[in-house]
């Protein structure tokens, strides 16, 4: 690893976003609060220096960043009696916003917070205890719903122990599994309604749950006896194949160009693109978290921090290339290559030093004039001096390393934004584009809308309208007009940019949400 984190206590959870690293710790057990339960430290990335640290009379159980960013929660389980003044305390979710780490929400749950996750667009946060779901909105701090996934499982005895969404931020999916492993389920939901669309259960527990990346297929993984990934066709959630190894989580990076894959003692990262081209494996590391250009484990209290920003590079190479600017793309891979060759010629340096370094220690071999006792003590100071040579070499060489690494981040900066400028070329004006209203979902106060060119779907998505205007904002349907821009992505499929439906008679806007492109890429 290129830093690590020691901690002195048990890590109950991480979380990671292009900014900062979060690692709850927990010093206590959950029933007795003799002594302070736990804390949660959060790092910068890159330099990994702590900024700040947070309290906690309870244990923290789950740590998460909102997608964008904005906000951080924290979900704290029951202590059953206050260490200070042998009171209960009540459980809460803390929100902090991540621009000044102030404290700017508290949610009473009132249960074991094991699970939080915001929803893709930032507006809900889904709160967890194990057994059901409650899910509150952000922009209002209340709770809008409290779903009873016990009543929806088919058995009652099972813990929740996955919250995560389709790639389109459409569908809700929940992993649960019974406390002895030998079985599993998984319940999809529909975004806005949370009305269930799919369950099925496994033979064995539910530990990993993957989209494939054109957002046709679920992958589920299954323990117990089974041991294997089950692929089922979103839709008619048919079952695909069924493939048994000994992965048993995958989780995809890049726009879906990588994906990182935990295994027995072992972490790989695997080239979508190149039919699971094997590109890195690092044993005796469990991945819990990473960004773009890192990959976080963790192992006997240990952070470890590992460099993927080369793996970065080569895809944002290829993001460039693909949208049809090769000059950019091809002084991207020269300057990369001047980093490379530069790291490489300094490492043979402290190489060649080493090297003499432990030459001039002298030789194993017994002289015929020395006494025991002295070939004895030559050899004590000559091993010492070579430990020291080494130790020199190895500090040095981890120098390089972080260097090469600030080098090859300075340089994704710089080319980050050339292609948010490469691809603004692209981005025009919406012209042709039509929009139509699906049923209101009233609880979350949205219309689902289909948005078509000359009748074929380009787009699905979510318009919030409150409901006091909901009514007449459908009924004037045929006086809606889509504004705002369309642009390339780094995929080359097409996206929305600051795109609203307006209302031709009110003269109001209301912005679309949640833009999934469902037409052809570029």
């Amino acid at each position: 690893p290129l830093y690590t984190i020691p901690t002195n206590n048990k890590i109950s959870a991480t979380a990671l976003n292009d900014k900062y690293f979060a690692v709850a710790t927990n010093y206590g057990h959950i029933k007795y609060c003799k002594q302070k339960n736990g804390d949660v430290k959060i790092y910068k990335t890159g330099s990994w220096n702590e900024i700040l640290m947070i309290d906690s009379d309870h244990i923290a159980l789950d740590v998460n960043f909102s997608p964008d960013g904005n906000y951080f929660a924290i979900g704290t389980g029951r202590c059953e009696i206050s260490y200070s003044a042998g009171n209960r305390i009540p459980d809460k979710v803390h929100i902090y916003e991540t621009a000044t780490w102030k404290e700017v929400m508290t949610l009473e749950t009132g249960k074991s917070n094991e699970l939080v996750s915001f929803s893709p667009d930032n507006r809900f946060l889904f709160v967890s205890d194990g057994k059901d779901i409650a899910i509150f909105d952000t922009t209002t701090n209340t709770k809008l719903k409290d779903m009873d996934v016990i009543s929806d499982s088919s058995y009652g005895s099972r813990e929740i122990a996955i919250i995560s969404f389709s790639p389109d931020g459409r569908h809700l999916v929940i992993g649960a599994s019974e406390p002895s492993n030998m079985s599993g389920e998984v319940l999809i939901y529909k975004y806005g309604t949370w009305q269930k669309i799919w369950q099925n259960r496994f033979l064995g527990a539910v530990s990993s749950i993957n989209f494939s990346a054109d957002n046709k297929y679920l992958n589920i993984r299954i323990g117990g006896f089974q041991q294997e990934w089950q692929t089922f066709r979103l839709g008619d959630f048919q079952l695909e194949k069924k493939e048994k190894n000994d992965i048993y989580s995958i989780r995809s990076i890049f726009d879906n160009h990588y994906s990182v894959r935990n295994g027995d003692r072992r972490s790989e990262i695997v080239d979508e693109k190149s039919h699971g081209r094997l590109v890195q494996k690092i044993d005796n590391f469990f991945t819990a978290a990473f960004n773009k250009q890192w990959l976080i484990g963790y192992r006997n209290n240990k952070i470890n921090c590992l460099g993927i920003e080369h793996l970065y590079l080569y895809y944002l190479k290829q993001a460039i290339n693909h949208i049809g600017f090769n000059n950019q793309s091809d002084a991207l891979a020269v300057s990369a290559q001047e980093i490379e060759t530069d790291f490489q010629n300094r490492l043979k340096v402290i190489q060649t030093e080493q090297t003499d370094g432990i030459a001039k220690q002298g030789s194993t071999k017994k002289d015929e004039f020395e006494t025991e006792a002295e070939y004895k003590s030559r050899m004590s100071t000559r091993d010492s001096k070579i430990k020291e040579i080494n130790q020199t070499y190895e500090d040095k060489r981890l120098t390089l390393r972080r260097e090469r690494t600030s080098k090859r981040i300075a340089l994704i900066d710089e080319y980050e934004k050339i292609l948010d400028e490469l691809l603004a070329k692209t981005r025009k004006p919406i012209t042709d584009l039509t929009v139509s209203l699906g049923d209101y979902i009233a609880d979350a106060e949205i219309f689902p809308v289909s948005i078509t060119e000359n009748g074929a779907e380009f787009f699905t998505a979510t318009v919030r309208v409150p409901r006091d205007e909901a009514k007449g904002f459908k009924g004037r349907s045929d006086k809606l007009q889509l504004t705002g821009d369309t642009q390339l992505d780094r995929t080359g499929k097409i996206k929305l940019i600051n795109s609203a439906i307006k209302d031709l008679e009110t003269g109001k806007e209301y912005p679309v949400t949640n833009p999934t492109f469902t037409g052809l890429t570029f």
